[in-house]
């Protein structure tokens, strides 16, 4: 089992048998969890996102900002009663291929619809007619999980990060910038000396860019946490969709990254006058 994980790639047949086994088994006990009492969603053109599901048209969502655990997709995407896991149940989640790598975390994975963010993956699913989810800031947003609590700022990792774009520029999709707010303070960790240290051994040895503060999510604290938002009980998570984007025809990749930079600092400010903040949107 060891030497599966470690040596052999995710392939495509395997992502569409854990598909099948969501649809048909899955979905029936996340029916019967409790509704999310905890979450508040609130959408700036939901009629606009439905025109295009229903029109055929195909949708990236990139969620911000990526979590110790990516925490809002979990709460939405294991609860059927959620606002958004109509949305996001219809989506394949694209997440590092390290993920993929960890004992049995694999397999909880695929059973969630989790796909590795190979371009190749994104390719072959979205040929396929399915609609995508994806943490832009991917796992490096995680580092700032370990911000100080006085801090009042969000970091969201996106100057350096036009993948995404690339993508829906590719395929004609249009990009809804999905908001959860202060998702990185709800599980934070300190970073050590130690394991700064470890973690640059692992980036020359591997060439994977990892973040092992993920593994203090092991605390006590942290997992009775966890319980509390798979069973709907942590504190109320308020949720910001954007409006779809749609970029024009043969526009750059630098002008259509400007304009996707330009819509989630509105986003942002529009979430932080809603929930009467000052916190400050940080781009790095």
């Amino acid at each position: 089992y060891v030497a599966y994980i470690c040596f052999f790639e995710t392939s495509t047949r395997e992502i569409d048998a854990y598909s099948w086994l969501h649809s048909k088994f899955c979905r029936y006990f996340l029916e019967k969890l409790p509704s999310p009492q905890s979450s508040h969603v609130v959408f700036r053109d939901k009629e606009a996102i439905d025109r295009h599901s229903t029109g055929g048209k195909q949708i990236l969502y990139a969620l911000h900002p990526h979590g110790m655990i990516a925490q809002g997709r979990l709460l939405h995407m294991t609860h059927s009663s959620s606002e958004l896991y109509p949305y996001f149940v219809r989506s394949y989640q694209a997440i590092h291929s390290f993920a993929f790598r960890i004992p049995f975390m694999r397999e909880l994975l695929l059973a969630g619809k989790c796909i590795p963010a190979h371009e190749s993956f994104l390719d072959t699913f979205i040929t396929q007619g399915n609609n995508i989810s994806i943490f832009p800031g991917g796992v490096r947003e995680i580092k700032y999980c370990s911000m100080k609590d006085g801090d009042k700022r969000d970091y969201y990792y996106l100057k350096k990060r036009r993948g995404f774009i690339r993508i829906a520029l590719k395929h004609k999709m249009a990009v809804v910038p999905v908001l959860f707010w202060e998702d990185q303070q709800t599980f934070t960790y300190e970073r050590t000396p130690a394991v700064k240290s470890i973690e640059k051994s692992i980036k020359f040895i591997t060439d994977y860019s990892v973040d092992l503060g993920i593994f203090q999510m092991f605390r006590w604290k942290n997992l009775r946490q966890l319980w509390n938002v798979i069973t709907g009980k942590c504190e109320t998570q308020y949720v910001y969709v954007g409006a779809p984007i749609e970029f024009a025809e043969g526009i750059t990749l630098d002008d259509a990254h400007t304009r996707y930079i330009e819509a989630i600092r509105e986003l942002h400010t529009f979430a932080k006058e809603d929930r009467g903040s000052n916190r400050e949107l940080v781009i790095t």
